[in-house]
């Protein structure tokens, strides 16, 4: 599963949009929330070449993050309550429990965040699996920190030196 900042990097284009498809909240307007099979409704995609389809609208997804503070979220969470859930990301929260969302919340866009502890179970939320294009590796909380360092950065220093 991506971690929730691949999450939001896939869903946000780089950071640089507010949705996959761009800024347009148009698509989001009429209240219909896109409940379908995937691929639907298609203007849920990424300009990516090949395209990512559905990182805003279906249902909500499992991230591979624990709960734990996060740049710009706003929502304050006692400390026992991280650690043990996992972030979901993708679709606001009445999605998670199949209900459409009002308009309003529904233009909060895949930034929002909700978790949920692992054996916790909701008729609108699903998974996604992904691959890094390069191996990571991973610190001790077990988040990816960046593709692998070479071999050459692993070699001893008198084997540099040749």
């Amino acid at each position: 599963m991506p971690d929730e900042a691949e999450y939001e990097f896939a869903a946000t284009n780089g950071g640089t949009t507010a949705f996959p498809w761009g800024d347009s909240r148009e698509e989001l307007a009429d209240g219909a929330w896109p409940f379908g099979p995937a691929g639907e409704p298609s203007f849920d995609r990424t300009a990516t070449d090949p395209p990512v389809f559905g990182l805003y609208s279906n249902v909500a997804e499992w991230t591979g993050s624990r709960y734990l503070p996060y740049p710009g979220d706003p929502v304050f969470m006692p400390r026992e309550n991280y650690i043990e859930p996992f972030v979901i990301r993708g679709a606001p929260g009445p999605v998670i429990d199949r209900k459409p969302p009002t308009p309003r919340v529904a233009l909060q866009g895949p930034r929002y965040r909700a978790a949920a502890r692992p054996e916790q179970t909701f008729p609108g939320l699903g998974f996604r699996c992904a691959r890094s294009a390069r191996p990571r590796f991973l610190d001790r909380l077990g988040r990816g920190t960046g593709p692998l360092p070479s071999r050459r950065l692993n070699r001893p220093p008198a084997e540099e030196a040749r």
